[in-house]
């Protein structure tokens, strides 16, 4: 008698919600700042606290050592163009970025190894930043393993969308926490979820409603020709159907056949090819990184000892730098690094590069090799 009436003075046991269903289940346009939730079932309590940027930071977790963003530490030693060089192409992009989004959505900007490209790229993405435009970033590089393939590229292209327009990003939240597995899904069901279906919502306000411009660096250089495809293939979806608030890429890289092959099977109308060939008198812009080098150094304070000749160089070996650069401004580069090796005189280094020109010698064998490879497919 006494274990029942202890038994009808026990408190009933809640009934546990189903396996797997979540505390929300079944509501719908619920938003919460920030909360505490107590799953509660059997024996066990699940406490998830989450507070507005949870989801997020999820996102920027995922890809926080990449660094292939155009703002990122990886990308200081490339720098930017110099005020007055690469003007006409600049202007080409330029004029192309404020057009119509609807005429020519994707600009490929092409070009052979050391004509620079990337350059170009972080001076684009700059430009934008500063004019206040919304830009997101992807810049691949061979040699970095985290940079030399696609895995992170949707991700760093959401999250770069996300701070570029802040109105998607309870949207993308939205779409993590329905579910996380998305973060290590497949790139094309990445960029459906996280991007595609996010185009149409419009921007809070007008002066928001400029196309995304999306810059994509170094597509040659991430993985193989399939991975290379696929990349492209995966952008190219984009136009498959219309979009109020859609995309807008800026693709740099070598023109490799089977680039080549997959932008000749997308609409030329809407794409925009920028060749960077000789067409755009690159030797002027050469020999003005140079003078404007060379300025540079005569006026460093670390070099305040050193009684430069006057001139210094002499037009007539400035013009010889241009002629062996032959277009590439990989060429004037590498000889403006070496002339200011650490613990050296720039005039000593000069010397050597008349003399015996050893840099010369290391671009021919190493770099001119991958340009003449490139020009002949």
């Amino acid at each position: 008698m006494m274990q029942l009436i202890l038994n009808l003075l026990r408190p009933s046991r809640p009934k546990p919600p189903p396996s797997g269903q979540h505390i929300l289940n079944g509501a719908q346009n619920t938003t919460i700042g920030q909360a505490v939730f107590n799953n509660v079932g059997g024996d066990q309590v699940q406490n998830h606290n989450h507070n507005h940027n949870y989801f997020t930071n999820l996102l920027w977790e995922a890809i926080a050592d990449v660094g292939a963003s155009h703002d990122s530490e990886q990308q200081v030693d490339r720098g930017q163009c110099l005020p007055g060089t690469r003007e006409a192409v600049l202007k080409l992009i330029r004029q192309w970025r404020v057009s119509e989004c609807e005429a020519s959505p994707i600009c490929w900007l092409s070009g052979t190894a050391g004509v620079g490209k990337s350059t170009i790229a972080l001076t684009v993405a700059e430009e934008c930043e500063k004019d206040g435009r919304n830009v997101a970033s992807f810049f691949f590089f061979r040699s970095d393993v985290k940079r030399n393939n696609p895995s992170s590229l949707i991700l760093s292209i959401a999250h770069g969308l996300v701070l570029a327009r802040p109105h998607l990003k309870p949207l993308v939240e939205q779409r993590i926490a329905a579910d996380p597995r998305i973060l290590k899904a497949r790139l094309e069901d990445q960029y459906q979820k996280l991007i595609l279906q996010n185009l149409n919502h419009p921007p809070p306000s007008s002066d928001q409603r400029m196309p995304n411009l999306v810059i994509i660096d170094g597509l040659d250089e991430c993985g193989d020709a399939a991975m290379q495809r696929r990349v492209l293939s995966i952008i190219f979806s984009t136009y498959q159907q219309p979009f109020q608030y859609p995309l807008r890429f800026l693709i740099c890289g070598r023109p490799e056949s089977w680039i080549q092959e997959e932008f000749s099977r997308f609409s030329a109308r809407l794409t925009k090819h920028i060749k960077l060939d000789d067409s755009f008198l690159p030797q002027y812009d050469i020999e003005l990184y140079l003078n404007q080098q060379f300025q540079e150094i005569r006026r460093d304070p670390k070099y305040s000892q050193i009684a430069f000749p006057d001139p210094w160089p002499s037009p007539s070996h400035v013009k010889l730098l241009v002629e062996n650069a032959d277009g590439q401004f990989v060429y004037p580069s590498t000889v403006i690094k070496f002339i200011r090796t650490d613990y050296t005189l720039p005039t000593d280094q000069f010397r050597i590069i008349l003399g015996t020109n050893p840099i010369h010698s290391l671009y021919l064998r190493h770099i001119r090799p991958s340009v003449i490879w490139t020009n002949s497919i």
